[in-house]
């Protein structure tokens, strides 16, 4: 797999409550916080990750998401500053690296599989 195609899985991700949208169709839709990795967290500052769908960009800062067709340029960080909580300590006393490396290694031998 290309190094850029790797994306982190999020830490945690938790229904905020707070935020609510309608889409064109007039649903009303829920958001979410995203509580990630430093790593997915400057991929998404650089505008190599779409902060709607997660989809990793080879070349960044793309005009739409080619997976969840958002205006990346335009929404990006619209999409960052209500998803994401920013900095949350979560470690409870664990190696948060080391259960990401062990997160990435079960999804490793799940594909291989």
């Amino acid at each position: 797999m290309e190094r850029w195609r790797h994306v982190d899985p999020a830490i945690a991700i938790e229904d905020d409550p707070d935020h609510v949208y309608e889409t064109e169709s007039g649903r009303v839709m829920g958001s979410v916080r995203v509580i990630d990795t430093p790593d997915n967290i400057e991929r998404l500052r650089l505008g190599r990750m779409c902060a709607n769908c997660r989809e990793p960009f080879e070349i960044p800062w793309p005009v739409t998401c080619p997976l969840c067709g958002v205006f990346v340029r335009e929404q990006q960080a619209d999409l960052f500053e209500r998803m994401y909580a920013g900095a949350v300590d979560v470690s409870n006393g664990f190696d948060l690296e080391a259960e990401i490396a062990r997160m990435n290694e079960e999804l490793d031998r799940e594909e291989k599989g």
